[in-house]
């Protein structure tokens, strides 16, 4: 590298302060050179001290450590806020509760430059282990989407992207006021012009994956309305009402029963095809009960 910033770590952060000095502490022992990437918090809305304690740590790291306020405007619009601050020409996106390995910067600049890629997504594990985050995990909530041929889009939780191909397609829409569907909408925008996307297993975070009930159907209602507003964006991301009856009827069930059982043991394998029937419900549920401000899912990560 040449001495000049070449990559922005962009943190979304709402009220999560505790959790967030775990990832800057995470951010430190990074291996690559302190002047070669920057770290930009966007504290949206935060009332638990955050932009105070971010200026008192800049004067103590070794690597650009900046945060920016803004009213609470969700995920997507501090994403974009970070990303127009950027130095750098690639961007690195987690949240808050999110701690990388040491590598993560040398593994995904490994597939760059390549013409045509817009990003790279990387491994997610678990921080707690309990069945809601073993399911979780296995269902690969916050690893990229795929279908049968290629990769869908990334997930911010850890995603890599060319800055240029981001602000070529203007970025994440902020109608998005909450965690859920702005990233296959804006990595759909992505691919319409021609981009692709990579997976790259060796870029590891480790996430505080949600460990309880209430908080994994709040999460998947909230993906339901994300999702929504996507599809009433774009055709090509609505559901069918046949795929919808055989969520609801639970015919979907059938084959990722069959393929955990391959897996786990059996109470696992009845466990999770339980959680992801709820999985599902909370998700329709969200999809057909979209609103444009629903105050109880609020938050940034």
């Amino acid at each position: 590298m040449d001495g000049s910033i070449k990559v922005s770590i962009i943190i979304p952060t709402y009220n999560s302060l505790q959790k967030l000095k775990k990832a800057l502490q995470s951010i430190e022992q990074i291996d690559s050179p302190a002047e070669s990437y920057e770290v930009i918090v966007v504290d949206d809305g935060s009332n638990d001290q955050t932009g105070a304690y971010i200026v008192d740590l800049a004067n103590k790291t070794n690597f650009s450590l900046v945060s920016i306020y803004q009213e609470n405007r969700g995920p997507a619009a501090a994403r974009n806020m970070g990303i127009r601050k950027a130095k750098g020409d690639y961007i690195l996106i987690i949240d808050s509760d999110c701690y990388v390995n040491k590598n993560i910067i040398k593994e995904y600049l490994n597939h760059f430059p390549c013409e045509g890629l817009a990003g790279v997504g990387g491994e997610v594990l678990p921080l707690q282990h309990n069945y809601i985050s073993r399911y979780l995990d296995y269902r690969g909530v916050w690893r990229p989407g795929f279908n049968s041929y290629d990769i869908t889009y990334l997930v911010t939780a850890n995603a890599f992207f060319c800055k240029k191909a981001v602000l070529e397609v203007g970025g994440f829409d902020e109608d998005f006021r909450y965690p859920g569907g702005e990233e296959p909408e804006l990595c759909y925008r992505l691919k319409r012009k021609g981009y692709f996307f990579q997976y790259e297993k060796k870029a590891v975070v480790v996430h505080a994956h949600r460990t309880n009930l209430k908080s994994m159907i709040k999460m998947f209602k909230a993906h339901g309305i994300g999702f929504r507003i996507g599809a009433d964006k774009w055709d090509d991301l609505k559901w069918s009402n046949k795929l919808i009856l055989n969520h609801l009827l639970g015919k979907t069930l059938i084959p990722f029963g069959v393929n955990v059982f391959k897996s786990v043991n059996v109470f696992c394998a009845v466990y999770f095809t339980l959680l992801e029937y709820i999985r599902i419900l909370s998700f329709l549920y969200g999809y057909y009960k979209k609103k444009s401000n629903i105050n109880a899912l609020g938050g940034t990560s």
